[in-house]
């Protein structure tokens, strides 16, 4: 099939190779400890700072609405 693999002749899209720089840093020590502080402090406070501000406003938007008396 002049150098074509079968999945490639067929259409099937074939599974991307990764360079090996990549893969270096992928098996790092650095990005498995950035990736547990993600993991452990950043997506939980963002999460938790997202709900309060979520609930702020969810709390103060009834002050505006027509007929409020909450002013």
């Amino acid at each position: 099939m002049n150098g074509v693999s079968s999945a490639e002749y067929k259409g099937e899209p074939s599974a991307p190779t990764i360079p090996e720089e990549f893969q270096i840093i992928e098996s790092s020590q650095s990005r498995e400890l950035f990736q547990t502080l993600l993991e452990t402090y950043y997506i939980p406070l963002e999460i938790w700072y997202t709900k309060s501000i979520i609930d702020k406003v969810t709390s103060r938007s009834v002050s505006w609405l027509p007929g409020s008396n909450l002013l």
